[in-house]
């Protein structure tokens, strides 16, 4: 008996393209998934160099509203 978005907010993480394919579209946060895969390899490549590599890496991420939220 609740009705979406206004008893209950409902937000997905990762903004898959399958989010846009539900009814209602799911409002979902869409992460770089390209630039964190190339900054993943990049500091595992530094690791085993023996080269010190970063503790942590910020990147954007979008907030894609579906009407959930």
């Amino acid at each position: 008996g609740r009705h979406i978005p206004h008893d209950l907010k409902v937000v997905g993480f990762d903004g898959a393209n399958m989010t846009r394919t539900l009814l209602p579209e799911l409002t979902t946060i869409q992460q770089p998934i390209d630039e964190m895969a190339k900054r993943a390899v990049e500091l595992l490549q530094k690791r085993i160099a023996g080269e010190q590599a970063t503790g942590s890496v910020q990147l954007p991420v979008k907030l894609i509203d579906g009407g959930t939220a």
